[in-house]
């Protein structure tokens, strides 16, 4: 049994801080919003500025940790000289200028707040000026934006005893301009009795350590870039470019380049080892394959740079030995990592050395929450910090439907707050997440269609919801989602920016050859069980 949770943070108004804010609200619970930005939409934000360039490869996650004021008084202010303080307070999102959900917009929504009338109709799968349009109108439909702190950073969160109590700290810091134009910062403290982290994991890019990569970044940095730069395709115009990624985001970018480039070269790992559901969608997407781009294998390494004085000049070698020359730009659309960066340490997680309902002592490596950020440890289901479950996160699973499953999580952290729904104990959470460790075989968080349902009806289930229909996954829904992947082709590639001289029946032809594709992988995935 949790102590009573009265007042509560949530950190980002981004889809997931929204909905969580709303289901709070709903349970009686005060919750304030924490957003660095100036607006609502996290991630469905489009802005012109680039975030600042990523290290190649990656920086550890613990490079993101803020610098912390020492020694001054809360509040306090201060008066920046530098003009890219704000470009750090809030860094730009992935959102590019040509940017459509591969999900359906029918699919891509809460409970009780529908989009405007013919959307769903007449844009089957919408572009993020709608979503954020959605997300902005469901804030103030609900009188989200009166407990918003807009352009306020949470910069540290540890827990403390106070008033013979244990509660969360948070720093925060918000930045304005004062009578004169200069950017002035507020540090402030308060405490709360829970934290809901909802802010996403699109902040710190990941790229990976490849032979050779970080001295090819260093003598030609303007030469590679993560996905998280990209705006529009007219910044890589007649140039010839290697696109790192087996995601989505690595096809929907080299489609959107296409038109401009003299030539892309799509570097992906074969599909050995990946669950069928993924095999499935590559199948069904190399038909959207623009007719100037080539799947090659994964980079091996980058050839030396001491004899090039171009990047035009240098090599690239993969793993199938082929060597790719005359390469302009290299995009790496590899994803995020998981970083927190107002939490430093485990100890600050906690207030004394013993897990609180007597589970015994545990050690602080096991009670991390990010190591090398490819996945948030210690969570009970997904959500609740196993050690301390008046921490909890939204969002963190991928492979879903973003809007309705934060939805989901939201109502389970809003009934487990409120005290109507019980937790197990350390001792058993520990138990649960360790059994679910062992069984490996997928990439930690992923979900996809089936494992989303079972998941749903799962926490649904348990907070006594019933079986999800409540946040809209209903028949109907399963039905849209199983079978939306032959109307996303169908969508994408009556495209004729892309493919302009694809007929109706040339369509119907691929995606017919998809469905066979997908046959063939389920009969095969069968006789192997």
């Amino acid at each position: 049994m949790l102590p009573t949770i009265s007042k509560v943070a949530v950190v980002g108004a981004g889809s997931a801080g929204l909905v969580t804010a709303r289901r709070l609200r709903d349970r009686g619970i005060e919750a304030t919003i924490f957003e660095c930005n100036s607006v609502a939409g996290g991630a469905w934000i489009y802005d012109e500025q680039k975030p600042t360039k990523p290290s190649f490869p990656s920086a550890p996650p613990s490079d993101c940790y803020p610098r912390l004021p020492e020694g001054k008084t809360l509040p306090f202010t201060e008066c920046y000289d530098d003009g890219a303080v704000w470009l750090r307070h809030a860094p730009p999102g992935p959102c590019y200028e040509a940017l459509m959900i591969n999900i359906e917009t029918a699919l891509m929504r809460f409970e009780g707040h529908k989009y405007p009338p013919g959307t769903v109709r007449l844009d089957p799968f919408v572009g993020h000026r709608s979503i954020l349009e959605y997300l902005q109108r469901f804030s103030k439909d609900f009188e989200l934006d009166g407990i918003t702190r807009y352009d306020t950073r949470v910069e540290n969160l540890r827990k403390i005893r106070e008033g013979g109590k244990s509660v969360w700290k948070l720093l925060s810091r918000q930045l304005s301009r004062d009578e004169l134009g200069r950017t002035i910062g507020t540090w402030s403290e308060e405490t709360f009795d829970g934290v809901v982290v909802a802010s996403g994991h699109y902040h710190m890019e990941y790229i990976p350590d490849i032979p050779g990569l970080a001295q090819w970044a260093k003598k030609w940095p303007e030469s590679v870039s993560h996905a998280k730069e990209f705006r529009r395709p007219e910044d890589v115009d007649d140039k010839t470019v290697v696109v790192v990624g087996s995601g989505f985001s690595s096809l929907d970018i080299a489609r959107e380049i296409s038109p401009f480039v003299k030539r892309i070269y799509r570097s992906m790992r074969d599909d050995e080892g990946c669950s069928l559901e993924v095999k499935i969608f590559r199948t069904a997407v190399r038909s959207l394959n623009p007719e100037n781009l080539s799947r090659v294998a994964e980079i091996e390494r980058f050839g030396p740079v001491d004899h090039a004085s171009r990047a035009q000049e240098a090599q690239i070698f993969l793993g199938d030995g082929t060597v790719l020359e005359g390469v302009d730009k290299i995009i790496f659309c590899t994803g995020y990592l998981y970083v927190l960066p107002f939490i430093k340490s485990p100890k600050d997680l906690i207030t004394s050395d013993k897990d609180s309902d007597g589970a015994g002592e545990t050690s602080m490596g096991e009670r991390t929450l990010i190591t090398d950020g490819m996945q948030v440890h210690n969570l009970h289901k997904e959500i609740f910090y196993i050690y301390d479950p008046t921490l909890a996160f939204i969002g963190i699973p991928k492979g879903v439907v973003t809007l309705p499953f934060f939805d989901v999580q939201a109502m389970a952290v809003a009934a487990v707050f409120a005290g109507t729904t019980n937790l197990p104990t350390v001792s058993e959470m520990k138990l649960e997440y360790e059994e679910r460790n062992a069984k490996g075989g997928r990439i930690p968080h992923w979900l996809g269609v089936t494992l989303e349902r079972k998941y749903v009806e799962d926490i649904m289930g348990w907070i006594g919801e019933g079986n999800g229909s409540r946040a809209g996954y209903d028949e109907v829904w399963y039905q849209t989602r199983f079978t939306g992947l032959e109307r996303f082709l169908r969508n994408r590639l009556s495209n004729r920016d892309f493919h302009p001289n694809l007929e109706a029946q040339d369509i119907e032809a691929r995606v017919q050859e998809m469905r066979r594709g997908a046959e063939r992988l389920i009969k095969a995935a069968a006789a192997g069980a």
